[in-house]
């Protein structure tokens, strides 16, 4: 077997280990992101988008819809849950 002179293995630096930290990061996210789209046909049935303060304009061949009711309580959640991880 072929073996470099003077090569040691070394340990992995703490660079590397933040790495693999940031990679496991996004993997987790990557498949909260799969699972809401597995999700997606029981997620529709909630009526998130059609809350009382979501703006919607539908006119023939178009509709508009700006969901800012929706969008504070989302992101009140997962405040909630970032909060809850970091403990």
């Amino acid at each position: 077997m072929w073996v470099r002179r003077g090569f040691e293995p070394r340990e992995p630096s703490a660079s590397h280990q933040t790495n693999f930290v940031e990679l496991r990061r996004q993997i987790r996210a990557r498949c909260h992101v799969l699972d809401a789209g597995l999700l997606w046909p029981w997620l529709k049935r909630m009526h998130l988008f059609h809350l009382s303060g979501d703006i919607v304009i539908d006119r023939p061949g178009f509709k508009f819809l700006f969901s800012i009711t929706t969008m504070l309580i989302v992101s009140v959640v997962l405040s909630i849950i970032a909060c809850l991880m970091r403990r």
